[in-house]
């Protein structure tokens, strides 16, 4: 649904996907949807004088056949650009927008940090492979100290933002499956 890409310590999200985030919350409010075509006039608007960075896409357009085909101009935003186009709407949507920000890019942060403790998981069973468990056993102790706090919240957030095929109910469990072993007892 939304892709926010962190890029060194900065999150980017495509303006299509901002304007679908915007859109969903004036629909649930009774407003009018806007339009891609107007949401990037606003965008030039609020932005001028800094870079954007534009590209083309081609989409399917609305209620026309599947190979009929159309270029929409889309733009890659930082995180501050995202938040500024989110203060341009409405009281009534400005808040739940920047709150849906925030969150989405708190997602982004925790998925990082999972990721991290699955490659921690993954030196952890190379390392027992090679006859090293007391490193491999260091190893793990340290993923539990720095992912714990997090890993159970982080996967209740991933659950409810993305489908998919198996839930993440605690993210030590899912690690130490992989392992074979209760990664973070209790």
């Amino acid at each position: 649904m939304f892709d926010l890409v962190q890029v060194d310590s900065e999150w980017r999200i495509r303006s299509d996907e901002l304007l679908e985030l915007i859109n969903q919350i004036r629909k649930a409010e009774g407003l009018n949807e806007l339009k891609n075509d107007r949401f990037n006039a606003k965008i030039r608007d609020e932005l001028e004088g800094e870079f954007l960075e534009a590209h083309k896409m081609r989409v399917q357009a609305d209620g026309k056949a599947a190979n009929f085909r159309k270029e929409k101009e889309v733009y890659s935003l930082t995180g501050n650009q995202a938040l500024r186009m989110g203060m341009r709407e409405t009281k009534r949507i400005r808040a739940k927008v920047v709150e849906r920000i925030q969150q989405l890019r708190l997602e982004v942060s925790q998925l990082k940090l999972i990721q991290q403790c699955g490659q921690m998981a993954d030196r952890a069973l190379e390392l027992a492979n090679d006859g090293k468990l007391k490193d491999a056993a260091n190893l793990i102790v340290l993923a539990e100290r720095q992912y714990k706090p997090i890993s159970s919240q982080a996967g209740v957030n991933l659950n409810s933002c993305k489908p998919s095929k198996r839930k993440i109910k605690s993210t030590g469990k899912y690690i130490g499956s992989l392992l074979q072993i209760n990664l973070f007892p209790e």
